[in-house]
């Protein structure tokens, strides 16, 4: 039962095994790691329905079972240390684009512990220095996207580094405030900047 080793509320096992007309016996459960609470929920509404939104579940199940970051391709994994990893990104907006993610399933920055923290920040640094060494960019954009209103489409969190290039906007002024387009460029309010071929 992969799908029970990710839950730790005893009551949300009980209602799957039931719902599945399995047996109740618990199996050994892996400690918290969040998500839960969403589980349940995308649950109840799964089984409210009788499984009519099946096609809208798949996010709602326990995240590393379809996680792109839980099992990633092994050919684009570029840097590792003790609690991270680095990939290369699967849609890039410029050459050398990667995404620093740790090792555990945590959703945002703020979930993940010190220690995880302090390896993003070293494996930013040392694929940093690999990008200098080969794409000799002018300039980096590193940027974490925290909930669903922020942008974040993967809930593991994932630290974007961006190699930025002379001439590949533009007008880069703003940088990260164009997470909000019109109000990005506060020395000319509205212009979006276009990228250049």
């Amino acid at each position: 039962m992969v799908v029970l080793a990710f839950l730790t509320n005893p009551d949300v096992i009980h209602k799957i095994l039931k719902h599945l007309e399995l047996p109740t016996a618990s199996p050994p459960l892996l400690p918290d790691r969040g998500g839960v609470e969403k589980f349940e929920q995308c649950f109840d509404l799964f089984a409210a329905d009788g499984g009519q939104h099946a096609d809208h579940v798949g996010p709602c199940y326990p995240p590393a079972m379809q996680c792109p970051f839980c099992q990633p391709d092994p050919d684009r994994i570029v840097a590792r240390n003790e609690f991270a990893i680095a990939v290369t990104d699967g849609f890039p907006v410029n050459p050398g684009h990667t995404l620093i993610v740790p090792l555990r399933h945590v959703a945002s920055w703020f979930d993940a512990t010190p220690e995880e923290q302090a390896a993003l920040f070293a494996l930013l640094a040392e694929v940093r220095a690999e990008l200098d060494a080969t794409l000799h960019p002018a300039g980096y954009n590193i940027g974490i996207n925290v909930g669903a209103a922020a942008g974040q489409t993967v809930m593991h969190l994932h630290v974007h580094l961006i190699p930025r290039f002379d001439g590949d906007v533009d007008d880069p002024s703003g940088g990260v405030r164009f997470v909000i387009p019109s109000r990005g460029n506060y020395r000319r309010p509205g212009h979006v900047p276009q990228a250049r071929e």
